[in-house]
């Protein structure tokens, strides 16, 4: 029996630092999978290989892919607030 096997990792700049993840798809008619161990905002290449009792063959070539951009994870922050005229006030925040 032939399965999938999909392989991810986060693009990182040190060689010293490359993770490489693993997941089996063992359902032979299973066409699509969803990879939930990812952070936002980041470069990650993603291949797919073949594998059976013999061992894993060739991957494909990889797909680089960046995920979304998540929510903001603090406020912001030094923000200033400036009446100009009795109906409008100026909002800005300092860098």
């Amino acid at each position: 029996m032939k399965f999938i096997r999909l392989s991810f990792r986060k693009m990182i700049k040190t060689i010293f630092k490359i993770h490489i993840l693993y997941r089996n798809v063992s359902k032979p008619l299973q066409r699509t999978y969803l990879i939930t161990e990812l952070i936002t905002w980041k470069d990650y290449e993603i291949q797919i290989g073949a594998y059976n009792s013999k061992g894993t063959g060739s991957y494909s070539q990889a797909i680089k892919v960046k995920t979304r951009e998540g929510r903001p994870s603090a406020p912001p922050t030094n923000v200033r607030a400036q009446a100009v005229e009795s109906t409008v006030v100026k909002v800005r925040e300092r860098e």
